[in-house]
């Protein structure tokens, strides 16, 4: 171990030492039940499980086939009983369940988030996602590879938004705002104050609980954006590589204000670029003659050796795709691959086109930043 690197890794502050209220991601249990990409069929789905006129039996021949586990019943757990979950929600309006979710990167889906239909909903702190406008950034506390294990939601998200990451398994979701229980409307920042207190006097600035626009301050957001860049930096990866494998990172306090505001602005930038925010031009061409299914994946080569083809069936095929992009890692995905695979079969609509070209972009200029970064 290089001592000399643990002195300095450790001065700095952990994460999930800011960020109090913390867990990992949301477990269904039953993903290809209570999630989908469509938010009709998903409803479709859930109102034929829960429909009082087929009897258990149907239901859980038709959704889970007939072959059970252990003792169980097919598709029961120790914590979960199918006859129950339907009792319970058969009487209820399903359209005030279904709310969206950070699936895997740059892929939101709809979960139907009810206590009775998923294993663990994490619900102390994905309700806070849900009161109000918020945001919040997912690491990992451990990996077995190269550390690239965070992204950024403003949304519930599942336990492996960001892929496996150690035997602690995917990401802690840290949101930045928690919403009064009461009221559901106000709102207090999620940060250990002693720690802010600590950085505000390194930098100069007063800290303020919402952006007010004083130059002379700093808000919550900032001070995620700060996270959010170190965290993306390649040095800062690099350098502590074998201290950020064995828990949750450590963040160095800025120097001076200029430090702290230049590494934020980076981290803003990743963070809008990540949340589909910003406006990047599209990279990528398709030629859209056809139907659009994704039959087989099949990566030839570009106009240089930059580039590359990616075809989704015999005829069609993204073209002009950078390849930093194709092969740019997020957590344990490669997000430009993930996605498409994670269609097989299905036949893409014309905004999922322009969403995949968007993913592209964004891979692009995510990479861009992180070299700003170190720059």
């Amino acid at each position: 171990r290089d001592t000399a690197n643990e002195e300095v890794y450790n001065r700095g502050f952990a994460v999930n030492t800011l960020f109090p209220l913390n867990n990992v991601g949301v477990v269904t249990s039953r993903d290809g039940l209570v999630i989908d990409s469509d938010k009709e069929v998903l409803l479709s789905r859930i109102k034929h499980f829960a429909d009082p006129t087929k009897s258990d039996g149907e239901v859980r021949t038709f959704f889970f086939g007939e072959k059970g586990r252990g003792s169980y019943l097919a598709g029961d757990n120790r914590d979960w009983k199918m006859a129950d979950a339907k009792a319970t929600i058969a009487s209820i309006d399903h359209s005030q369940y279904v709310k969206p979710i950070s699936y895997r990167p740059f892929d939101t889906r709809y979960i139907y988030y009810h206590s009775a239909m998923i294993d663990f909903g994490r619900e102390k702190v994905m309700r806070h996602f849900i009161e109000g406008d918020n945001v919040g950034i997912v690491v990992g506390r451990q990996c077995v590879s190269d550390w690239r294990y965070v992204f950024v939601t403003n949304k519930i998200c599942e336990f492996n938004l960001t892929g496996t990451a150690g035997r602690f398994g995917s990401g802690y979701v840290f949101p930045l705002y928690l919403y009064d229980a009461q009221d559901g409307k106000s709102r207090r920042p999620n940060l250990d104050m002693e720690i802010v207190g600590q950085i505000a006097e390194k930098i100069g600035l007063q800290f303020e609980e919402e952006k007010s626009g004083n130059i002379e301050a700093f808000c919550p957001m900032d001070l995620l954006d700060y996270i959010y860049g170190i965290l993306h930096s390649p040095s800062y990866r690099e350098q502590f590589k074998e201290f950020l494998k064995v828990d949750f990172p450590r963040i160095p306090y800025p120097t001076d204000a200029n430090e702290f505001r230049r590494v934020a602005e980076i981290g803003g930038e990743l963070r809008r670029v990540h949340l589909m925010e910003a406006s990047l031009p599209l990279v990528t061409e398709f030629n859209i003659k056809g139907t659009p299914i994704v039959e087989a994946i099949k990566v030839t080569d570009g106009n240089d050796d930059s580039l590359c083809k990616v075809g989704i069936n015999d005829k069609q095929y993204f073209d002009n795709v950078p390849r930093v992009a194709w092969e740019f890692y997020i957590g344990g995905y490669q997000p430009a691959q993930k996605w498409l695979k994670d269609r097989k079969g299905m036949k893409l609509e014309w905004d999922d086109v322009i969403h995949y070209q968007r993913i592209i972009s964004a891979l692009c200029k995510t990479n861009e930043l992180m070299i700003k970064l170190d720059d």
